[in-house]
């Protein structure tokens, strides 16, 4: 399910115009979203230990927690969405740029399709 509401975010990402910067923001908060939940469902899945409510743990919040145990490369990785996510749930003042936002949606399906496979096996 949350592959295909990425799937949908990238596809709606896709048919807006670069000056469409509302709708482009708003693609990535619920891309956000989604990875939020994805985040909280790797926590119960790899039992990893959390010290407040899940319905209160925000991206940050739950970035510090799956970070644990993660190589380099998937630190940086998460580090990167966090970044990019950031910049488009916030008014950071920075452009709002469609191929930026579908570089975050896209890192953010890769990881969860990793996890995906990972909970499969």
């Amino acid at each position: 399910q949350s592959l295909a509401r990425l799937e949908k975010v990238s596809s709606a990402l896709q048919a807006l115009g670069l000056r469409d910067r509302d709708e482009i923001s708003a693609s990535v908060v619920t891309a956000r979203r989604v990875f939020e939940f994805v985040l909280k469902v790797e926590c119960c899945y790899a039992e990893l230990e959390v010290t407040k409510s899940y319905s209160g743990m925000l991206l940050g919040d739950l970035m510090t927690v799956v970070k644990r145990g993660k190589d380099d490369k998937v630190r940086a990785e998460l580090g990167r969405i966090a970044e990019l996510a950031n910049n488009f749930a916030h008014d950071t003042g920075k452009p709002v740029s469609k191929d930026t936002a579908a570089e975050v949606v896209g890192l953010i399906t890769n990881y969860v399709r990793t996890l995906y496979t990972t909970i499969k096996r």
